[in-house]
């Protein structure tokens, strides 16, 4: 999948907004935890300067904007690679393996010996009008 930027100063800002405002969260958890004992306005300040100059100039964080997509980007790439395999080797596998052992067939792959053919028969549905 190619990465898309838009190359529109509105972009730039939501871009350092929302990463300003993840720096911020991440700055309260680390003091909620107690990781550091600096103030909470401490971790805050940056974040709000760089969204009022990046208001006021938005041209200035345009290699910012291209940089942290980019490096998201890759970082999701591998994030979601990882976790569609965890999920089908420690979820779906297994799932496969019991359903296999108890002897399930969900997708009717093996007909029994005494068909003949693989067509069901309709459903009766009580007629048209009470379709919908």
């Amino acid at each position: 999948m190619r990465l898309r930027l838009k190359e529109e100063p509105r972009e730039w800002l939501k871009f350092t907004a929302s990463t300003g405002v993840m720096f911020g969260l991440l700055w309260t958890l680390g003091r909620w935890k107690q990781w550091h004992t600096l103030a909470l306005w401490a971790g805050f300040i940056p974040g709000c300067v760089a969204v009022i100059a990046c208001w006021l100039h938005p041209r200035l964080f345009r290699g910012y904007y291209r940089m942290g997509m980019r490096f998201f980007h890759f970082i999701g790439r591998r994030i979601s690679t990882l976790a569609l395999t965890l999920f089908f080797f420690g979820c779906l596998t297994p799932m496969a393996w019991m359903l296999r052992f108890m002897g399930k067939d969900l997708l009717k792959l093996h007909r029994p010996g005494n068909i003949k053919t693989n067509w069901e028969s309709p459903r009766s549905s009580g007629g048209h009008d009470k379709m919908f």
